[in-house]
């Protein structure tokens, strides 16, 4: 038997399961979701019947005789189903501007926003319809003229993305609907860190709710050359003693030591890397002396003539620091109430060789200097090191 329009008749006791099940899901977002599964078996049958159908007003008249659970189940479905029987849905779509169909459509552009077909069908709810899945809730009359402006547009992911710019990206986000981790939020937020300017980039810097380390990996992958460029401007420009220490470790973690003459942070400029190093010294003088600020000051400003720092024994009493400045060492010990030891650099090296432990690098007989650390010692240090490391005239980081 058949209903008017084409569809198949509805046993009076299924119809009641439905409508018990439908007013059980009257509010939840899942609802045609669960109920477009829970009838996934009438999915066959409704393709038949729209099989045959070639003409817009043919699919609107047999739509017109579906039930919302009907919907729901082609809806539920979409994704899957050949291209060609896309473009009638999508038909049928036009002809039930239900809020809950446009909830299932909305979250498959969530886990899809790439497939045309889907923005097609998110577009007829929320431009035919003006059925929007959850921003009738949002306050700003103007946010949600935005959003409806962005689905006008046959490629909304531009928009949407510079909508969630402008309102910030770890405010808007929660604002469009979104999570962290939803595909159409890696999509936006990618698009605007890989088009943004430094400006743009400082400001996501400064926007504490969005948690701008976490998406270093999703930056890197898609757009590796961009992030290296974004970043070679970030270092330039500010004081690499007032770097954002959790932006770097993340890019370390990911790209490893930037000391290395390989990989990806031969992309940034010589500038860039020659900061980056710099902090990165700055990072193990100032765990190295995490008890000791005076030293860490004091060594601090001779950064930018050291070429590297290493950490010896690190984390046991005999830890101590070696910094390289080229024809010379110096060598510092966790330890108070140790001198600190300079070396020229070829002696050094002969005492490495045959070194044991880090306290083999105490070696008065060998050191061009042993400096003490008593009274003011930072003004005795200057003047005694002076010979054999020339420092900046103006030593504050740039």
């Amino acid at each position: 038997m058949s209903r008017p329009h084409g569809f198949r008749f509805e046993p009076v006791g299924l119809r009641a399961v439905r409508e018990t099940l439908e007013q059980e899901y009257t509010t939840d977002r899942t609802k045609g979701q669960r109920l477009g599964m829970l009838f996934q078996s009438r999915l066959d049958t409704l393709l038949r019947m729209l099989g045959p159908l070639d003409t817009v007003v043919q699919i609107r008249q047999w739509a017109e005789g579906l039930e919302p659970v009907d919907v729901y189940v082609l809806l539920v479905h979409f994704p899957q189903l050949p291209e060609p029987v896309r473009p009638k849905i999508l038909a049928v779509a036009l002809v039930h501007p239900d809020p809950v169909a446009a909830w299932v459509a909305w979250d498959h552009f969530v886990k899809w926003p790439r497939d045309p077909e889907l923005v097609k069908l998110v577009s007829v709810y929320v431009n035919q319809h003006r059925v929007t899945p959850w921003w009738d809730a949002v306050q700003d009359g103007n946010f949600r003229m935005d959003l409806m402006k962005a689905f006008s547009r046959s490629a909304p992911l531009g928009p949407l993305a510079k909508i969630l710019d402008d309102h910030g990206i770890g405010s808007g986000t929660p604002l469009m609907g979104l999570h962290w981790g939803d595909p159409l939020s890696d999509e936006l937020i990618t698009q605007i860190l890989t088009s943004s300017a430094l400006p743009e980039w400082e400001r996501h810097l400064a926007d504490s709710e969005f948690p701008w380390s976490e998406w270093l990996w999703e930056l890197d992958q898609r757009a590796r050359e961009r992030a290296q460029a974004v970043l070679s401007q970030y270092l330039t420009v500010f004081s690499w003693m007032n770097f954002d220490g959790t932006l770097l470790r993340r890019f370390i973690q990911r790209w490893g030591n930037p000391e290395t003459t390989s990989g990806p942070w031969t992309g940034l400029s010589a500038e860039a890397r020659r900061k980056l190093i710099h902090w990165v010294h700055q990072a193990k003088l100032q765990q190295f002396f995490h008890q000791d600020n005076a030293r860490f000051q004091f060594w601090r400003g001779y950064l930018e003539r050291c070429l590297h720092v290493t950490v010896l024994e690190k984390d046991t009493p005999r830890a101590a620091v070696v910094l390289d400045f080229g024809d010379v060492v110096a060598v510092e010990f966790a330890q108070t109430g140790n001198a600190c030891y300079v070396y020229q650099k070829s002696d050094y090296e002969r005492i490495r060789q045959r070194m044991v432990k880090s306290t083999d690098l105490k070696d008065s007989n060998q050191a061009l200097l042993r400096l003490i650390h008593s009274g003011y010692w930072q003004g005795t240090f200057s003047y005694d090191l002076a010979q054999y490391i020339q420092i900046p005239k103006n030593r504050g980081a740039r």
